[in-house]
C-alpha cells in the first residue's frame, strides 16, 4: 500500500514518454532532446523479454521484495 507517499502523478515505465510529456506540459518544461535514457542494451538484445533473463530464484525474489507494486499497478511478472 503506498498510502504514506504523497504524489500527484505516477509515471509508469511503459508509458514513459507520453506520462513524462504530460508532467513537461503541465508545467511549461520544455522535454529534452533524448527524455527516456536506454540502459542494458549491449546485455539484453533488443525485443527479448526481460523475464527470460531471470532464473526462477530471482523471479521470487522479486515479486516478494516488489509485491506491493505489482500488485498496485497490475503488473505480471
Amino acid at each position: 500500500h503506498l498510502g504514506h507517499y504523497k504524489m500527484d502523478y505516477i509515471i509508469r515505465f511503459e508509458n514513459y514518454k507520453n506520462d513524462a510529456g504530460e508532467i513537461f506540459k503541465k508545467f511549461g518544461i520544455q522535454p529534452p532532446q533524448s527524455s527516456k535514457q536506454h540502459y542494458n542494451t549491449l546485455i539484453r538484445p533488443e525485443n527479448t523479454p526481460y523475464r527470460e533473463f531471470y532464473s526462477e530464484v530471482y523471479k521470487e525474489r522479486v515479486q516478494q521484495k516488489a509485491k506491493v507494486l505489482i500488485d498496485l499497478f497490475k503488473y505480471s511478472f
